[in-house]
């Protein structure tokens, strides 16, 4: 009984260790979930691409309003209220521009869990879909207007940089369109919570250890 005791508590503080140590997880069904900062990311990086939604264009860019509407009409995994990542800091402060920028969420995304460095895109996790360098630049809008110049003056997050910056995205020439990645507050499809499943594993490793107990009384 004592070493089931012993079993048990050891793959309990291995599944936290696991779980709760990993910034990414993947839930399935092209959902990535960041516990950090408490969302969830679509795998896909450039769905609108992949789902050939019809007002972007072949790459999958779009101007601010239209990569902002692509967001809040989204329906993924039977979940809507889908948005752009805000350019804000985790604390409310910002938004920041330069390198190095990392309690925004996709500055957080790209330096904290994926680890890259300022200037070179070296790791893309388990996300699908990123723009190569064959395709335009990969300007990330954010759901964060430019304030001082407003309307379709927005930051976007430079995924192959990892710059945070400002400039316009109305789309009046190919080059003011910008890539939407869409994110979800909260766990997104997530799998069995953990405590049940610790409590399924506990469960059954005490059931054996008492049939243990009792066959050693009846010997």
């Amino acid at each position: 009984m004592k070493k089931s005791i012993v079993i048990l508590s050891f793959l309990i503080i291995l599944c936290f260790s696991t779980v709760v140590g990993a910034a990414l997880i993947n839930n399935g069904g092209g959902l990535i979930y960041d516990t950090d900062f408490d969302i969830t990311w679509l795998q896909d990086a450039n769905y609108a691409m992949t789902t050939g939604y019809s007002a972007a264009d072949t790459n999958g860019r779009m101007t601010f309003t239209g990569a902002n509407t692509w967001a809040a009409n989204l329906v993924f995994g039977g979940t809507s209220d889908w948005r752009l990542p805000t350019a804000f800091n985790q604390n409310g402060s910002g938004p920041d521009q330069g390198y190095n920028v990392t309690m925004s969420e996709l500055g957080h995304l790209w330096y904290t869990e994926l680890g890259n460095s300022a200037t070179a895109l070296t790791n893309t996790g388990p996300f699908l879909n990123i723009p190569t360098a064959a395709m335009p630049l990969p300007h990330y809008l954010t759901s964060t207007v430019y304030a001082p110049l407003g309307g379709d003056w927005a930051y976007y997050f430079a995924l192959h940089t990892g710059w945070s910056a400002a400039a316009l995205f109305d789309g009046s020439n190919d080059a003011y369109k910008g890539y939407a990645w869409a994110v979800h507050d909260g766990n997104v499809g997530s799998p069995i919570p953990l405590p049940g499943a610790v409590w399924l594993l506990g469960s059954g490793l005490l059931g054996l250890g008492g049939i243990s107990h009792w066959r050693r009384r009846r010997s």
